[in-house]
C-alpha cells in the first residue's frame, strides 16, 4: 500500500477523495485542511504522496514540505480515472520542483496575462523586451506546473493572484 495524506480545504472534499481510494493500492493516512496544518500531520501519517487540492497556496505548500514528498495536485473537477492515473504514472513530482515562490517580475506577467495582453503588450506596458516577457512566462509555468498561459491566468484568479 502506498500511504498518502490528504490536504483539502472542505470536508466533503477529503471525504470524495478517501471514497475515490478505497479499495485501490493508495492508502489514506491522514489529512489535513490549510496548509499550516500538514505539518501536524505529515509527521504522524508518514505519507509517501501528498494529494492536494488546487486551490491550497502553491508557494506555501512548497515552503511547507522543501520537496520532501511526491505531490499531486488536482483541480476541483478530477475525476476517480484522473486522479488514479496520475498517481499510478508518476506524473507528479517533488513539490520543490513545481512549486517555487514567483518573483515580483513574474508575478507582474501573470497579473497582465489574465488581463488577456499579448507578450508584446505586456513587454510594452512593463517596459522590457518581449523575449523577457517569454522568459518570465515559461519561469512561472515551470514554477507553478502548469502547461501554458490559460491555465496560467485561472490558476492566478483561483489562488487570488489577481481579482476575479
Amino acid at each position: 500500500m502506498v500511504k498518502v495524506l490528504l490536504v483539502a480545504e472542505q470536508s466533503v472534499v477529503r471525504a470524495g477523495l478517501r471514497f475515490f481510494l478505497s479499495g485501490t493500492e493508495f492508502e489514506v493516512v491522514g489529512e489535513a485542511e490549510t496548509v499550516s496544518k500538514i505539518d501536524d500531520a505529515v509527521p504522524l501519517a508518514d505519507p509517501a504522496i501528498l494529494i492536494c487540492e488546487t486551490k491550497s497556496s502553491f508557494v506555501a505548500l512548497g515552503d511547507v514540505l522543501s520537496g520532501r514528498y511526491r505531490c499531486v495536485f488536482f483541480p476541483e473537477s478530477c475525476t476517480k480515472e484522473e486522479l488514479l492515473r496520475q498517481l499510478r504514472q508518476g506524473e507528479s513530482r517533488k513539490t520543490a520542483e513545481i512549486v517555487k515562490p514567483l518573483t515580483p517580475r513574474e508575478t507582474e506577467v501573470l497579473r497582465k496575462i489574465t488581463e488577456g495582453l499579448s507578450n508584446k503588450e505586456i513587454a510594452k506596458k512593463l517596459g522590457i523586451s518581449v523575449e523577457t516577457v517569454k522568459e518570465h512566462i515559461r519561469n512561472l509555468l515551470r514554477k507553478t506546473g502548469l502547461a501554458d498561459r490559460t491555465q496560467a491566468a485561472l490558476w492566478a484568479v483561483r489562488n487570488n493572484i489577481v481579482p476575479e
